[in-house]
């Protein structure tokens, strides 16, 4: 589930941030955050989702919080619950691999069973359309404009 990361220095001083993987486990499991991703209707959208780093654990920890009721149906609504965005090209596609691996690992891990060929299209499909590739800070300027009915800043 955890993911490497392998970005060059370059990337890191034009901004990118890679969160090591024991400050992801402890921000998600703040009572806070962990009340949302307990819920398997409600959505948390990582804006700047990277490799896929938050996503994967999102997704891992609300198929985990679900077990007493997680089958098949609610495995994909635990992913479908998922919202990434990246700017990078190339950080949506290693998002999507490694968020169908997590999904494949977490589902076999948790219900002791291999996903069927079925399910594994059906999360394909999910994960891409979940992760997309977008400035997400304009994408939300023009989400929040369209619902207050006001005109785009920029």
């Amino acid at each position: 589930m955890m993911i490497a990361t392998s970005k060059s220095k370059e990337r890191v001083k034009a901004g990118e941030v890679f969160t090591p993987a024991t400050t992801v486990f402890e921000m998600i499991l703040q009572p806070c955050i962990r009340d949302v991703i307990s819920d398997l209707d409600k959505t948390v959208l990582d804006p700047a989702c990277g490799q896929g780093q938050f996503s994967c654990t999102e997704l891992f920890f609300k198929m985990f919080f679900n077990l007493d009721k997680l089958d098949d149906s609610n495995a994909l609504r635990a992913l479908y619950s998922l919202k990434a965005i990246d700017i990078r090209k190339d950080n949506v596609a290693e998002c999507k691999k490694h968020l169908l691996e997590t999904f494949d690992q977490a589902y076999y891990y948790l219900l002791g069973k291999p996903t069927s060929d079925e399910l594994f299209y059906l999360a394909y499909c999910i994960v891409d359309n979940i992760v997309i590739q977008g400035d997400s800070l304009k994408m939300m300027q023009e989400w929040a404009a369209e619902e207050s009915g006001q005109q785009k800043l920029f």
